[in-house]
């Protein structure tokens, strides 16, 4: 039952209001450089229960979906899924999930989030981004 709500996350625009969910992350760069958009990527496997609970706290966060929504391109890699694809300059070390927060051109903002991440810290780390987008990218 659980693989299949993970499933389910992964497939673009599940639910109403959502943000769409990109599963690769060279689909969702094309769209952040399009919008002008940060990325939030998410390596998972469905197979860990730290990424399905990181992923289900996401989901269950209706002011972290709207932001992400609004603002950003969710991007989650499964690592299960045969055609998953993790960038060679993407630093992995092989802990899932690991979350990253990408300007649009692929440069990290910050370091890797190794492990699971509470939803609200997650919705405050992105949030505070607001000013770094305006200052430092200037969108």
């Amino acid at each position: 039952m659980k693989k299949i709500l993970f499933l389910l996350f992964l497939v673009e625009g599940v639910t109403f209001g959502n943000p769409k969910v990109y599963n690769d992350i060279f689909e969702g760069q094309k769209v952040a450089l399009k919008e002008a958009k940060l990325m939030l990527y998410i390596i998972s496997s469905s197979k860990c229960q730290h990424c399905h609970n990181l992923l289900n706290g996401i989901n269950n966060t209706p002011h972290l979906l709207k932001l992400l929504k609004d603002d950003f391109v969710f991007i989650v890699t499964d690592l299960e899924n045969p055609y998953s694809r993790i960038p060679n300059d993407i630093v992995f070390n092989g802990k899932t999930p690991t979350t990253y927060i990408l300007t649009p051109t692929g440069n990290l903002i910050g370091i890797p989030i190794e492990g699971s991440i509470k939803s609200q810290d997650l919705y405050t780390l992105l949030k505070g981004l607001e000013n770094y987008k305006k200052e430092r990218l200037g969108f």
